[in-house]
């Protein structure tokens, strides 16, 4: 049976494997008789890594290999016995995925009607953004603007999107913008108010970067 499994990337994998005989009974001592191909998808044979028995006494029969994958995208392995008579049971489709990396902070927005920059990202490859800002110590009534920018010549800022929010009276504080964005470029969030609010306000952030391909 294939499994379908997902798993960091950059991180080892093992892959295990059962070797029987035709009556199901583990076989031990074959490890010069099973090969392992990991297969990446994107670019084909990967490797063909050492293969290891466990434990013949406590773990008969089972063997493992291990791998680090280098790439996101799906990922196969592949066992092969030499071993006559005897049966695999084992192999798996991987799904490597890029760790994500989160961060939150607060803003302090300063009293007036300036657009100020939440966070900004300096990406180089595809990454899914997303997060959202708490609006709770505002007032009531006024309408904050949140806009995304990309640097899409490599140099100067390009307003992508840009959406207001009223902040809510009634229920009270619980007025929270979210955000989710593809993208390869530079980006910042900034938020800009309509009118000022006698005093400086914290804005609570949070967001999550994942690299997708």
């Amino acid at each position: 049976m294939i499994k379908m499994l997902k798993h960091p990337i950059d991180v080892d994998y093992i892959s295990y494997v059962w070797l029987l005989d035709e009556s199901g009974n583990p076989v031990t001592g074959a490890t010069a008789q099973l090969t392992c191909k990991v297969i990446d998808e994107a670019d084909g044979v990967f490797a063909s890594p050492v293969v290891t028995e466990v434990d013949s006494v406590n773990a008969p029969g089972l063997y493992k290999t291990t791998f680090t994958p280098d790439a996101i995208g799906f990922w196969k392995v592949y066992w092969d016995s030499a071993k006559a008579g005897a049966n695999i049971s084992g192999g798996e489709v991987i799904y490597v995925y890029d760790s994500v990396v989160e961060s939150s902070d607060t803003l302090s927005y300063p009293d007036g009607t300036t657009e100020e920059i939440v966070f900004s990202s300096e990406v180089t490859t595809y990454r899914r953004i997303t997060g959202s800002l708490d609006l709770c110590n505002l007032t009531a009534a006024k309408v904050m603007t949140v806009r995304i920018y990309e640097k899409t010549d490599g140099t100067n800022y390009r307003r992508v999107d840009s959406k207001e929010f009223t902040i809510n009276a009634t229920p009270a504080n619980t007025t929270m913008p979210k955000f989710e964005y593809l993208t390869r470029q530079h980006t910042k969030i900034t938020v800009q108010e309509d009118a000022g609010e006698g005093s400086a306000k914290n804005i609570p952030w949070h967001r999550s970067e994942e690299r997708i391909y």
